[in-house]
């Protein structure tokens, strides 16, 4: 009796090992096409990695000479108007300069695609590829660096500063999880040690011993 009801709990964990859903595969492809527009670029120029810390850092030098302007080093009679004036044009600046670059960023990045923007992607297990007018590029997957994922597109990184735009309008909507799980399949996402620059990480650790010097300095009076 004792041997058959150890059969049968065998025989139930088998069962239950079968029934256990495997972990999903990567699609086998995905296409998409699209005609490409200015928009296309400009809505992802501000969610690029190296984009985002260099404005972190322009952000640290107008708040770091603020507080300069503030401790009275420029003007100490007209400390106040200085500081608020130095916030006021660094902000304004950082606005208006932003737009102007990412408009730029984005007819430039269109005329380097050429077609009349026109673009087909495919992705599959062993790589991707771009095809534009009579010219295609065609990529393994050991040639990306990393992914970064927006509302509007992925972007894959195939150099440093080189890129892939994949927006996700190029494709029909049940085709996006799809997508996302054959780019992260073999991509890193995220922030990636190739794309940093130590120049901005040393700028930006000077801008804030900057403004600690400048926060001391006004604390003191």
């Amino acid at each position: 009796m004792h041997e058959n009801e150890v059969e049968h709990k065998g025989a139930d964990r088998d069962d239950a090992r079968s029934e256990r859903p495997e972990s999903p595969s990567p699609p086998v492809e995905v296409t998409g096409s699209i005609v490409l527009m200015e928009q296309d670029f400009v809505s992802v120029w501000l969610e690029l990695p190296h984009v985002k810390r260099l404005m972190a850092s322009l952000i640290y030098l107008i708040f770091g000479l603020t507080l300069v302007g503030w401790s009275g080093v420029f003007d100490e009679k007209h400390k106040y108007a200085v500081a608020a004036t130095i916030a006021l044009l660094g902000v304004g600046s950082l606005v208006f300069g932003s737009k102007g670059v990412r408009l730029a960023f984005a007819r430039q990045s269109l005329a380097v695609v050429g077609a009349k923007g026109q673009a087909t992607y495919r992705f599959d297990a062993s790589g991707f590829s771009v095809h534009r007018g009579p010219r295609e590029v065609q990529f393994g997957w050991g040639d990306a660096l990393m992914f970064v994922e927006t509302r509007q597109a992925f972007v894959i990184y195939t150099e440093p500063r080189e890129l892939l735009l994949v927006p996700k309008r190029s494709f029909e909507p049940y085709k996006i999880p799809d997508l996302r799980q054959l780019i992260s399949e073999f991509v890193p996402t995220g922030r990636s040690s190739v794309v940093s620059n130590w120049r901005q990480s040393l700028l930006t650790s000077l801008l804030f011993l900057a403004a600690l010097w400048a926060l001391a300095k006004i604390l003191s009076f």
